[in-house]
């Protein structure tokens, strides 16, 4: 599994703290949910980015050229999901983007562990 089971688990964690946070009333709790959702979802972007390299690696691909173009499609990707969570907290209130967040972890948490299993043998 090597990198695969911290990350998978990182981001479980984060999606469960992200949940709790769209459930939680109180203001404080939902202070220390947002620390520690963003801490763990920092946690996994440096192992994760790693993770591609070896993916393109192991596909005959140049990790170098793969780090570029993952640097140059971060900047808009963030962006894009900032004005996205903007538009849907007006819409339809924070509790939806931060749900759809934590579904989007738990979705990157399951290919992450797919990625992880070995691939069959004819």
């Amino acid at each position: 599994m090597g990198r695969h089971r911290p990350i998978a688990l990182a981001l479980l964690v984060a999606a469960g703290a992200l949940i709790l946070m769209a459930l939680a009333a109180l203001e404080v709790s939902t202070v220390a949910l947002i620390a520690i959702s963003g801490a763990v979802l920092l946690a996994v972007a440096g192992p994760g980015l790693a993770l591609v390299g070896d993916g393109i690696a192991k596909a005959g691909g140049d990790p170098r050229n793969a780090t570029f173009l993952m640097n140059l499609a971060w900047g808009p990707a963030a962006a894009l999901g900032a004005v996205a969570a903007g538009l849907v907290h007006g819409a339809r209130g924070a509790e939806l983007s931060i749900l759809l967040l934590a579904g989007i972890a738990v979705l990157t948490a399951l290919l992450v562990r797919r990625s992880a299993a070995p691939a069959p043998t004819p």
